[in-house]
């Protein structure tokens, strides 16, 4: 038999109409609660006063136009979920996007519960929930994915698939070459070092800026990072076709910029790759970026055409993978360390540990200028091993300084360092150095969770298992799914610097930062705000009650 409803307040309804408790709870309730009759005559038994504000309709329209259920939901999805019957899949929480009286769409999560009687469907029971924000969150998230967060051009992600489907396209079609452009800001270091890094970025937005107007259509301009930007361009007739186009965006971009109160001048080195039928797109890029360090050589501000024996960049790359065998063979290595602060006490409660590579002689060298090397080569994984030792000596040395004061310590892993291995090593290193396995915060990112999940997960729990905190290094710009928050067995999401840098003056940011703090707190996993260098990101962030924050404001 079907179950007994409970009536709203003031509505004609006949379900629940004794069940007091029930009816206080549900009628001042934030989610929508209903009953929806099937047969014999479909329509709403109960609907919560909750009706109004989720779908701007009060319960006694509901109840005297039970078709009112075909604006909301539309008639698709009621044909759908009417046809599961005993499919379990009916009663598993859902994502619904529905229309408002208004006429405006919002999301909603839906769990129904069905009611029979014998083996016919006689009714419906559900709650919804208001998913709108959580929505918007995961929109902005995904297209921060796939988008730069500076300058909102696609980012190297996107830029490979649009590359593919260029090519491919060429090939199916029978159409003219693909031309790949390769474009880095001439002396965009020292715009940095004189001016700082906010004019670097005001400069890289005002020419990504110049470089969309100029395209054709059908066309695509990326950002791959630091001061390279990509052009896709498709139809292209010849190789001169192609240097033609590469020589009018090299003339668009050079000139004065308005940067930091002053006028900046900067021209373009260009590399040009033409791809074909059989070619590939990071082929494609490597060619056009070989190019283009030829135009750089050969006096910047200039066009380029890949030639085959160009391949001599490749020399230039083993000479530098040599060099860092070397180093690592003498330990050219050094550790700094950023503080992380808890924002609620103000107080330091542990570090993050940054690598640096210092050549004899020579000037010191940030990660970015070598660990993707190191990846490639594997080396990464003597130079991790290192650092892992160095990091556990240094919060050993701070616990012997400071015995009463609780720190920890957090150190960024690769993908290649996940092996059985890293369990032995570190082990030894917490019992070398007396540590306990959670004073350690091991930091991965999204990209290593993606690329091999049953890997990663079983390399995490064993992790997990030794007792060491995990967190998830840059969260928000990794191509992957929010799913793998329930997967994965995650302590901390450490927000990338791009959506802190925009607090205090872009509200999308804000609101991202927001939507994942609540999710956060709802998955009962610690946030940290990295890249925090300005008081108004910091007040935002104590605002949004954000536990822990690091960068270079501290």
């Amino acid at each position: 038999m079907a179950r007994e409803s409970v009536s709203g307040a003031g509505a004609a309804s006949p379900y629940w109409g004794s069940a007091d408790s029930f009816r206080l709870l549900a009628e001042n309730a934030q989610d929508f609660i209903f009953r929806f009759r099937v047969q014999p005559d479909p329509g709403f038994d109960y609907v919560s006063p909750a009706s109004m504000s989720m779908f701007g309709y009060t319960p006694a329209e509901l109840y005297s136009d039970p078709s009112l259920i075909l604006a909301i939901v539309g008639e698709e999805y009621l044909a759908e979920t009417a046809d599961f019957g005993h499919d379990p899949r009916l009663t598993e929480p859902r994502d619904v996007r529905v229309h408002r009286k208004d006429g405006s769409v919002t999301w909603i999560e839906q769990r129904l519960t069905p009611v029979f009687e014998g083996d016919h469907l006689m009714a419906v029971e559900g709650i919804a929930r208001d998913i709108s924000e959580r929505k918007r969150a995961e929109s902005a998230m995904a297209h921060q994915a796939l988008h730069d967060a500076l300058t909102e051009l696609p980012n190297r992600n996107l830029l490979l698939d649009r590359l593919s489907q260029a090519l491919a396209r060429a090939e199916r079609q029978h159409l003219d070459v693909v031309a790949v452009l390769m474009i880095d800001l001439d002396r965009f270091k020292l715009v940095n070092d004189t001016l700082g890094h906010p004019a670097g970025d005001d400069l890289l937005v005002a020419v990504a800026r110049r470089l969309k107007e100029a395209l054709r259509p059908g066309d695509t301009v990326a950002r791959l990072g630091g001061d390279e930007f990509v052009v896709i361009a498709e139809a292209v007739s010849s190789t001169a076709h192609a240097r033609l186009l590469a020589e009018r965006l090299a003339a668009l971009v050079a000139g004065t910029y308005p940067v930091a109160g002053t006028e900046v001048f900067t021209s373009a080195s260009i590399g040009v790759a033409l791809g074909r039928a059989g070619d590939t797109s990071e082929a494609l890029l490597s060619d056009a970026d070989a190019a283009m360090y030829l135009a750089k050589e050969r006096g910047r501000g200039r066009v380029e055409l890949f030639l085959p024996d160009l391949r001599t960049l490749a020399e230039t790359r083993l000479a530098a993978e040599s060099a860092l065998r070397a180093a690592v063979e003498r330990e050219e290595f050094a550790l700094a360390f950023q503080p992380v602060v808890d924002l609620e006490v103000g107080c330091v409660i542990g570090a993050e540990a940054l690598i640096r590579w210092q050549p004899e002689g020579k000037a010191t060298i940030a990660p970015g200028e070598f660990v993707a090397l190191a990846e490639e080569t594997g080396l990464i994984v003597p130079i991790g091993t290192w650092v892992l030792g160095e990091a556990c000596a240094q919060l050993r040395a701070w616990k012997d300084a400071f015995p009463r004061v609780p720190l920890m310590m957090s150190v960024n892993l690769s993908a290649r360092q996940l092996t059985p291995d890293l369990l032995d090593t570190l082990t030894k290193l917490l019992a070398v150095n007396s540590l306990d396995p959670d004073d350690l915060t091991l930091e991965i990112t999204e990209s290593v969770l993606m690329r091999d999940t049953d890997g990663a997960l079983e390399s995490l729990l064993g992790l997990k298992a030794l007792g060491v905190q995990l967190a998830i290094d840059d969260f928000g710009t990794g191509y992957s799914s929010l799913s793998y928050l329930k997967r994965f067995p995650i302590d901390v999401l450490k927000v990338d610097r791009g959506f802190v840098n925009g607090l205090g003056t872009d509200d999308d940011d804000t609101a991202i930062i927001a939507g994942i703090l609540a999710m956060a707190r709802g998955l009962r996993v610690d946030v940290v705000a990295e890249g925090v260098e300005r008081q108004e990101q910091l007040h935002v962030l104590r605002v949004l009650n954000c536990p822990f924050a690091q960068g270079f404001h501290f």
